[in-house]
């Protein structure tokens, strides 16, 4: 993630590394919602994606989908407020996300992928049609980085790619 960050800044973009391990959230339950509303953390995260033009998302997979602290985490942020609607979510609607995963497997996370895609859509987000898998992730770094050259360099191309179309986006 942090080497398709470096890309994105380094063609312009004004990046924000964000650990969901950062920002604790309850299970998303509509009537834990009700009782106490949105916490200070989920209010955190929508000023950060509202604020953002694009998402660099790294996935790696669990079971072949997402983690839950992901999908978790998109729940509660895609829950309205300030007058908005589900169909009008300022820190989704008409952002573009670039998409990462990894895995122990041999697929390299592909599949959590198409299962995160599927979520961003429904949220009205544009994902790019490129993506980049990193297979048995154990094995494929080093002090360096990634190992693999041909990974590295689709790593940079989706941080320079998200940064371009993020711009291209909020020049509309």
């Amino acid at each position: 993630m942090n080497l398709a960050a470096r890309a994105a800044e380094s063609a312009g973009a004004r990046v924000r590394v964000i650990a969901l391990r950062d920002y604790a959230l309850p299970i998303y339950d509509a009537d834990f919602e009700a009782n106490y509303g949105l916490l200070e953390n989920i209010h955190s995260l929508k000023r950060l994606f509202r604020g953002a033009d694009g998402f660099l998302i790294a996935a790696p997979e669990y079971n072949a989908s997402i983690t839950a602290v992901l999908k978790n985490t998109l729940d509660w942020v895609s829950r309205p407020v300030d007058g908005e609607t589900v169909m009008t979510l300022s820190c989704f609607r008409g952002k573009v996300a670039g998409l990462l995963s990894a895995s122990p497997g041999r697929l390299g996370g592909v599949r959590a992928l198409g299962h995160l895609r599927e979520i961003l859509n429904r949220l009205s987000v544009t994902t790019l049609p490129d993506q980049v898998c990193i297979p048995q992730a154990h094995e494929a770094f080093d002090e360096g980085g990634l190992k693999n050259i041909a990974l590295q360099a689709a790593v940079e191309d989706i941080g320079e790619r998200i940064a371009s179309f993020a711009a291209l986006a909020m020049s509309d």
